[in-house]
């Protein structure tokens, strides 16, 4: 069947071999398509879009207004997120994560964990933890509790402004062949 110009059809219609349009199509109501639905060219979508199985999209895609997705959302490739981002669960990153900007944690505690370094250890274990004593309120604890059997090690020249408290009262120096053991006292950094 050929058909030009404009056609109005009324009631049900069934194809039951290929159906090709060309030019613009206007579909007012709802659209159902029973197999696959293959779209080439730029589309643009008003309204609810719902797809209940599985939805791949390829090349650049430009999403205006909320997005919302119930279950696992995959993204391969390079993403800009330009706005707030809210996740109300965990964010799971694989790969190096780059912060522009200032990394704010609202929670109380930071964790690290390297499974290779850990060796056999296991559970959570604190980094930094932003808490409060009986005595002190508002403090930033490194290695909180000891839970990084190794201790702490800093790398490099370390600066203390305030005063420095040894809570068991030993301090101790390198040996003493090293020829940079021992305290000195310099005016100034």
């Amino acid at each position: 069947m050929y058909v030009t110009g404009t056609t109005t059809l009324y009631g049900s219609a069934t194809a039951r071999g290929t159906l090709a349009v060309t030019g613009t199509s206007t579909l007012t109501g709802n659209v159902s398509a029973g197999g696959t639905l293959s779209v080439t060219g730029a589309s643009t979508l008003t309204g609810n879009v719902s797809a209940g199985g599985t939805l791949s999209v390829t090349g650049t895609s430009t999403l205006t207004g909320n997005v919302s997705a119930g279950g696992t959302l995959t993204v391969a490739g390079a993403s800009t997120l330009t706005g707030n981002v809210t996740a109300g669960g965990t964010v799971t990153v694989a790969g190096a994560t780059t912060l522009n900007s200032t990394l704010s944690v609202t929670g109380t505690d930071i964790y690290l964990t390297n499974t290779t370094a850990r060796g056999t250890r296991t559970g959570t274990r604190s980094a930094l933890t932003h808490a409060s004593t009986s005595s002190t309120s508002d403090l930033l604890v490194i290695n909180s509790s000891g839970a990084y059997t190794g201790g702490t090690r800093l790398d490099g020249q370390t600066l203390v402004s305030g005063p420095l408290y040894a809570q068991s009262n030993n301090v101790y120096l390198s040996s003493p062949g090293d020829a940079n053991n021992g305290l000195s006292l310099v005016s100034s950094i």
